[in-house]
């Protein structure tokens, strides 16, 4: 029996540390990747998300809010992903515009980098986490599909998760610009 369950502990840590091993070996840096200017990248565009019909009764605050957020999510994609095409226009290296679960094929491509924002996943999960009082920051960040390092672009507060012509503008370009010394 003690045999068995040192085993069972032994397959599940080994399970949970080759799976994770990626994020554990994960390096972080602050600014752009160095052959950002000869790579491709990858910009995610907001995709809808499923909304029940109606809010859900009998539930708590939380899940009220959720629906609420979700619903709001799909109102905001059209014109999020309109900034994103217009700001894109003026990333002067290799790009594509995508959804998230098209990542994958595009590596198969040769694209090596994503940019990426921790509330885009969230937000279409109808999760918030500022509030009317506190505002929460987040790394806007270039993901290294072949590597899992990250580049850490910005801190920036989680309402810009619609607004894509500042976190494309106002961040990512301005840095493009001023590392490679473009005009």
């Amino acid at each position: 029996m003690c045999k068995q369950n040192f085993l069972l502990i032994l397959s599940c840590f080994s399970i949970v540390f080759l799976t994770q091993r990626p994020v554990l070996a994960q390096k972080q840096f602050k600014g752009l990747p160095d052959d950002l200017n000869v790579s491709k990248i990858i910009f995610l565009k907001h995709d809808s998300t499923e909304v029940e019909p109606e809010k859900p009764r009998g539930q708590g605050q939380d899940e009220k809010i959720r629906h609420a957020l979700k619903k709001n999510h799909n109102t905001n994609v059209a014109g999020s992903n309109l900034q994103l095409r217009t700001a894109a226009k003026e990333y002067p290296f290799e790009y594509v515009i995508t959804s998230r679960e098209n990542v994958l094929a595009y590596k198969e491509l040769g694209y090596k980098y994503v940019l990426d924002f921790k509330p885009f996943v969230d937000i279409r999960q109808g999760i918030r986490h500022s509030t009317t009082k506190v505002t929460v920051y987040f790394p806007l960040y270039i993901y290294d599909l072949t590597t899992t390092d990250t580049y850490i672009i910005d801190n920036v507060s989680e309402n810009f998760v619609y607004y894509y012509t500042g976190l494309m503008k106002k961040a990512l370009i301005k840095q493009v610009k001023r590392k490679y010394k473009l005009k």
